[in-house]
């Protein structure tokens, strides 16, 4: 009997690859015009936050390195030199004190800013009767600095005429170096006093030179009086008996024997004096430097 024959299994090569059962990544779907520019936008966006986050940065920095020097500069004026004629309580420089006593028939003290163009109007009024009753020793007479129209345009030009005034004071040249700080004062609200006027031009036209011109000089480069200076000016008219805080400080301002005096007053007081006797120290006369 003849055997069956076995069918051989079809080989796994013959088979077809079946189909990949993983599944495939979607396809992405192609932005619309509209949802390309919202993109756009969005892109545009975040740089400008950021550029926005660097510049507000960089302003941070700045902003933190100028408090920086104006710290530095603060504290280079607490490195100061206190003018040997400064009043008793410390706020004022007094005119002619050798001659000033404390039984002098009148006090006094007058509140000035350099630049300030009505200070100039009374110093031309009443400068040289003030500075010859101070010599005479009839009054006692002070003059207290204050910085009010410091600006920038002018390079705080009001301190630097006070730390000048004040260096002078150490040389012993107050009236006369004060004298030419009005006369030669420039316009109020323009550029101020030059650094040469008030550095060379002023001390020397008051009678300084050489050491003592060079002392001055340095004095006035470090400014080593500018402590007092923004002392004086910092106390204001706070330090007037009977202080009123609702006045507001005005130069000039003048105080008479204790108490706030109008030009008048002044010049009723002055006109009521005795006549300077023949050894008094004359009042120094300033020569215009324009």
């Amino acid at each position: 009997m003849a055997s069956k024959s076995s069918k051989s299994p079809k080989s796994p090569a013959a088979k077809k690859n079946p189909a990949p059962t993983g599944k495939q990544p979607p396809r992405q779907p192609r932005l619309t015009a509209l949802q390309q520019e919202q993109l756009r936008k969005a892109t545009m966006m975040r740089r400008s936050v950021i550029a926005g986050a660097i510049v507000l940065a960089v302003v941070v920095v700045a902003v933190f390195a100028g408090v920086f020097i104006s710290a530095n500069n603060q504290n280079q004026l607490k490195t100061t030199v206190t003018p040997p004629d400064v009043a008793a309580d410390g706020l004022g420089i007094m005119m002619n004190p050798s001659a000033a006593t404390a039984s002098a028939p009148h006090k006094v003290a007058i509140y000035v800013d350099y630049q300030c163009s009505a200070c100039q109007s009374l110093e031309n009024s009443y400068g040289s009767a003030l500075q010859s009753a101070a010599a005479n020793g009839a009054i006692s007479l002070e003059y207290r600095a204050i910085t009010m129209l410091d600006a920038s345009q002018n390079k705080n030009s009001s301190t630097r005429a006070a730390i000048g005034a004040a260096c002078a004071d150490v040389q012993g040249v107050y009236a006369a170096y004060t004298n030419q700080l009005f006369t030669n004062q420039p316009t109020e609200g323009g550029s101020g006093f030059t650094d040469e006027q008030l550095s060379t031009t002023f001390p020397t036209a008051a009678g300084l030179s050489g050491t003592k011109l060079t002392d001055f000089q340095q004095c006035y480069n470090q400014q080593l009086t500018g402590g007092f200076v923004k002392k004086v000016s910092d106390a204001g008219i706070q330090a007037v008996p009977g202080y009123d805080p609702n006045k507001v400080l005005e130069t000039p301002t003048i105080v008479l024997d204790g108490s706030y005096a109008t030009p008048t007053q002044l010049a009723s007081v002055l006109t009521s004096l005795p006549a300077p006797t023949a050894n008094a120290t004359p009042a120094p006369t300033a020569t215009p430097t324009k």
